[in-house]
């Protein structure tokens, strides 16, 4: 009561400085009608329905999406390394094998001859020769190929070959 007391007071018509009943009680109800909204909206909120109360987890999901798409992109490189260890093991033994047939082939030649051609076989093959003998008319290779990207610290692959005619030299 002495509240209303006092907004009595305090509304007053400019013009003739008395005050104005009538926007005293507007001011009243809208204030009545502004109180009973709040206890409405915050009663719904308490039961789940209507507007809901804003957590101190917003942005977290952003956070979620770039911890998975990392995780994600570091199993996609240990995938790609995998892959570039295989590719480098098939490799030598490709190069093991093609330098051991070149140097069969050249054996007649001497092993000089079979040796530098199963090198030159195998630096195209992006591959080393580690050794080359003759054996009779069979060639021992040993090849190294080297792991590119990440794996360039890590030893290289060694592939061993052997290579002759399948019968007895006439």
């Amino acid at each position: 009561m002495n509240r209303r007391r006092i907004e009595h007071r305090h509304v007053v018509n400019r013009r003739d400085g008395r005050t104005n009943p009538s926007r005293i009680a507007n001011r009243n109800r809208l204030r009545e009608n502004q109180n009973h909204r709040a206890k409405w909206i915050r009663g719904r909120s308490r039961l789940g329905t209507g507007r809901q109360r804003r957590s101190n987890d917003r942005g977290s999901a952003t956070i979620w999406a770039a911890g998975v798409i990392a995780a994600l992109l570091v199993i996609a490189a240990a995938v790609l390394e995998v892959g570039a260890a295989t590719d480098t093991r098939h490799r030598a033994d490709s190069a093991a094998d093609l330098a051991a047939l070149a140097a069969a082939e050249y054996a007649p030649d001497g092993e000089p001859s079979a040796c530098g051609r199963a090198r030159w076989v195998a630096a195209g093959m992006n591959a080393r020769l580690d050794s080359c003998r003759l054996a009779g008319w069979d060639a021992l290779v040993v090849v190294d190929a080297q792991p590119p990207g990440l794996l360039i610290g890590l030893p290289p692959v060694t592939a061993h070959a052997r290579a002759g005619p399948a019968g007895e030299p006439t």
